[in-house]
């Protein structure tokens, strides 16, 4: 989304293609609870529901259709990807991030710019009530307390971390989130606002991208299919114009690496997996594949949990806030955005970090996160920047229509010397000896009679059954970026084009070669934004990027509610497509959290998830339709941000002609259109030449 919202800032003209359905009900999401109905929020609006996304059915965690089916990690697959179900933690990279993972051009330096836009489109609050309170902080103003407590030996510190980016070592924070007016924000109520809102910007929903078609090293477009409903076997091309279209993948770490696999390009193994598919029928002939190692380096940051137990330790029933929530708490949130629903669950908790000197001379950092829940704290240690061990990313079947992809090398404690466990070890016996200080708490994990280390070599053992629980969910490098092409290990350059094609980019977590100090979410950001100014410099748009990138549109108003152009599948695009179908899903929890075991208190079952719409088929038939819902938008109370459809997506969908800005006919179906007219005429002059004959 940043990334489409700046190139078409530039004037150029931009289709993306979303493979789920509308999340945010600004965009036309329905899926929601009923305390929501009237309303236009959707569970994906209000921050302290995106926890049920991962519980199970009995209490809002039905998710048909939220999760791609392809992936056998977890991948959100609805507009928004992952800032749609995320915990929104939105933290500003430090300069090793950049420093020690990413190519020139791509350094700490060559990002200060990029990071200055993102940061202000999307500024941050450790406060996300608009009251500018925080609720439910007993557990963890006890443990912050515990960690700044100046009679232990080496206190952490205490900081705004996103007012002090490169202070990761020792210090805690209360943790920063993109929230905004009381909302979920992020990208969708920012740079999708602003996108929207040009004529050169086109969005298709429930449309899946099949691969890139390409002759040789030159990408002509994409094949898509819909993802869902009665057209769901409708399939068609996009053409991009010739020399100048460009196509870019921002589809995760996982859809990414699928749609180069189909189009031909990655590792040979992969695409014989392909070419033995229902797929390879119509895949790209051999002597044309790309040999790339996509898949290859991929990372994740390894999640282990410490907890300790107190009655002291308050909490607050969020296992039943999707079917039964405290009724003064939604009067509250529906008035005034402010309380405890606009807060993430469980409540708020601080971030802190250790940095680990190996005896390999590499630098690792520990970033640690609080969960609070009634009588438990626990806190996650992830061993983020710095760590060595990598997995891959491979095909796992081919037994289904559709390729399922996955980790088949998973990214944990591989590494040469097991210098990534020491690491892990070394900053979790600090913060053991901090929770055991803490009056009247029993510490659980590691249970009693354990040690920490075999505690820990169990949690971080690849051969159990706790794979879910070990991963963060933060997926990167899976596409690695290289300086050029000329490294055997590059999938892209440094200008984002995928080596081997002319003009087929990847902007998104995979070519982000390792993970980050903290929650990716702001990386991911700011690498759109460079991404921006090094593709629109390939078509030498120096000049536009000495102007305009600082004017902003405001988020939202009620006045001036967005609305999303369409785009008919048979007319042809200027420059480029992204496709963005496939998100990982950041800073997600996991169900196995210690501190989400409370008890559930509620039988009631949530509504039904809505049937998603159907895909660009549909456009032409709904665009009556899509004019009069617009005109009938539902309004929030108390609210600054846009009215949405209050439907389905498809309601914010506007048929696009070939009279429309920047877009053109197929120049074939002119020439073929243009040969039939000159017959016709011939034709005629001849069967009137032959009837005056006839006639004299």
């Amino acid at each position: 989304m940043p990334l489409a919202d700046r190139l078409s800032e530039s004037g150029k003209t931009v289709l993306l293609i979303e493979r789920g359905f509308a999340s945010s009900g600004r965009w036309g999401g329905t899926m929601k609870p009923a305390w929501l109905e009237g309303t236009n929020l959707t569970r994906f609006d209000v921050p302290a529901l995106y926890q049920s996304i991962w519980t199970d059915d009995e209490h809002g965690g039905a998710r048909e259709g939220v999760f791609c089916s392809d992936v056998t990690a977890t991948a959100s697959c609805v507009l928004g990807g992952g800032t749609a179900v995320n915990a929104g933690q939105w933290y500003k990279p430090q300069s090793a991030d950049w420093d020690l993972n990413m190519p020139p051009g791509w350094r700490s330096a060559d990002m200060v710019s990029a990071t200055d836009k993102a940061f202000s489109r999307l500024p941050w609050t450790d406060t996300p009530s608009t009251d500018g309170e925080s609720y439910l902080t007993n557990g963890t103003d006890i443990l912050l307390a515990a960690l700044t407590n100046s009679s232990l030996p080496d206190p952490y510190r205490s900081v705004k971390v996103d007012d002090n980016p490169d202070d990761r070592d020792h210090v805690v924070s209360k943790a920063p989130f993109f929230f905004l007016c009381g909302e979920k924000g992020g990208p969708m109520a920012t740079y999708l606002v602003s996108a929207s809102q040009r004529k050169k910007f086109h969005l298709l929903l429930n449309t899946t991208v099949k691969r890139v078609t390409r002759t040789g090293q030159e990408i002509l477009g994409v094949e898509i299919e819909s993802t869902y409903g009665s057209n769901s076997s409708f399939q068609s091309r996009i053409r991009v114009t010739p020399k100048t279209g460009r196509v870019v993948l921002s589809a995760g770490v996982f859809g990414t690496s699928k749609i180069l696999f189909k189009s031909g390009i990655g590792p040979i193994d992969q695409l014989k997996l392909v070419q033995g598919s229902s797929d390879g029928l119509t895949m790209i002939t051999e002597k044309s594949w790309i040999d790339r190692p996509v898949g290859y380096n991929l990372d994740d940051a390894p999640s282990v949990y410490l907890a300790v137990a107190s009655p002291a330790f308050g909490g607050y029933p969020w296992e039943i806030i999707y079917d039964s929530p405290i009724s003064t708490d939604v009067e509250q949130y529906l008035d005034t955005r402010s309380g405890p629903l606009a807060q993430i669950q469980p409540s708020l908790g601080p971030a802190f970090w250790d940095k680990i000197e190996g005896e390999d001379g590499k630098t690792r950092w520990v970033q640690w996160t609080a969960n609070a829940a009634t009588g438990t704290i626990a806190v996650a240690a992830n061993l983020v920047l710095g760590h060595t061990s990598r997995g891959r990313l491979t095909i796992s079947s081919t037994n289904s229509s559709a390729l399922i992809v996955g980790p088949s090398t998973l990214p944990y404690f591989n590494d040469a010397g097991d210098h990534d466990f020491a690491a892990l070890l070394k900053a979790s016996e600090g913060v053991l000896e901090v929770l055991k200080t803490i009056a009247n708490a029993t510490v659980f994990y590691p249970p009693e009679g354990t040690s920490l280390e075999d505690y820990l070599r169990s949690a971080t053992n690849t051969t159990n059954s706790n794979l879910i629980s070990l991963s963060s969910n933060h997926w990167t490098g899976s596409t690695q970026m290289r300086a050029s092409c000329e490294d055997p290990e590059a999938v892209v350059d440094a200008t984002t084009r995928v080596c081997g094609t002319r003009n087929l980019h990847v902007v998104d977590a995979g070519i982000v070669n390792g993970v980050p100090t903290a929650n990716p979410q702001g990386v991911f950001v700011v690498l759109a934004e460079r991404a921006a100014e090094v593709i629109l410099g390939l078509e030498g748009g120096a000049t536009f990027l000495e102007r305009g990138l600082h004017t902003h549109l405001r988020p939202y108003t009620n006045d001036n509610p967005p609305s999303i152009h369409s785009f008919s599948s048979h007319l042809r695009l200027t420059v480029p497509v992204i496709a963005n179908h496939h998100a990982t899903s950041q800073s997600s929890p996991r169900p196995q959290s210690p501190a989400n075991n409370a008890a559930t208190g509620s039988t009631t079952a949530r509504p039904a998830s809505p049937k998603p719409p159907g895909g660009p088929a549909t456009v032409m038939r709904r665009k009556a339709a899509a004019d009069r819902a617009e005109k009938t938008a539902n309004q929030r109370p108390s609210s600054t941000r846009a009215a949405g459809a209050g439907g389905s997506s498809s309601t914010m969908l506007r048929l696009y002609t070939d009279e429309s800005p920047g877009l053109k006919v197929d120049p074939v179906v002119v020439m073929t259109l243009s040969v039939v007219f000159i017959f016709s005429v011939v034709a005629l002059h001849v069967i009137a030449k032959v009837m005056r004959r006839f006639t004299s």
